[in-house]
C-alpha cells in the first residue's frame, strides 16, 4: 500500500504543471550596483522605490523590488516591462532599508536619483541620521 501512495504521488507531480515562474532576462535589463555602510545590519533587507515601482508603499516586503546583499554591495536587475505606468528611472528613484527607512540627505529629505537610458548604474547608499 505504501508503495501504491508513492508511485501515485510520483506520477501525480509529473502530470501536475509547474507552478514556478520561469525567469527570464529581458533584452531591456537594467542592472544597478549600490553600496551601503559597513553598519548596515546584515539583516537589514534594501529595497528600490519610486514612481515605476507604486512607491515606498508597495515597494519594501515586495521581492521584485528586494536588493541582493554580499555584505556591502548590492544590486538588482529591473526589467522595464514590470514597470506599473509609463514610468522609468528617469522619474526617480530612491533606496529604503526595512529597518532604517529611506536614504537621506544631509537636510533629512529622501535623495532621489535618476538614470537615463538603460545604461547600467553605480551607486554608493547611506543611512545616516
Amino acid at each position: 500500500m505504501k508503495r501504491f501512495i508513492l508511485a501515485f504521488a510520483a506520477i501525480a507531480l509529473l502530470l501536475v504543471p509547474s507552478c514556478k515562474k520561469e525567469s527570464k532576462a529581458s533584452k531591456d535589463a537594467i542592472s544597478i550596483k549600490v553600496i551601503v555602510p559597513e553598519e548596515t545590519a546584515s539583516s537589514d533587507a534594501i529595497y528600490i522605490a519610486g514612481p515605476f515601482t507604486g512607491g515606498e508603499g508597495f515597494s519594501v516586503g515586495n521581492p521584485a523590488w528586494k536588493l541582493q546583499r554580499s555584505g556591502v554591495n548590492c544590486s538588482i536587475t529591473l526589467d522595464p516591462d514590470t514597470f506599473i505606468g509609463n514610468y522609468t528611472l528617469a522619474d526617480g528613484f530612491w533606496f529604503v532599508s526595512e529597518q532604517q527607512g529611506a536614504e537621506l540627505d544631509a537636510d533629512g529629505k529622501t535623495v532621489v536619483r535618476t538614470l537615463g537610458g538603460k545604461e547600467g548604474s553605480y551607486v554608493v547608499a547611506k543611512w545616516s541620521r
